[in-house]
């Protein structure tokens, strides 16, 4: 799940774990990313060939 280095962070990788109980909840700060324009969809788009 994207994070953004927010206080928020925290509480949404919990409900998140408690709404997936199966699954594993992987942060990744994405502030960089966003600072700079882009996100995650953005910078995963293109594979070269």
């Amino acid at each position: 799940m994207p994070i953004y280095g927010d206080a928020n962070d925290k509480l949404a990788e919990k409900r998140l774990s408690e709404w997936y109980p199966d699954k594993k909840v992987v942060p990744i700060n994405v502030a960089k990313l966003y600072k700079n324009g882009g996100m995650i969809h953005c910078v995963t788009q293109q594979q070269p060939e």
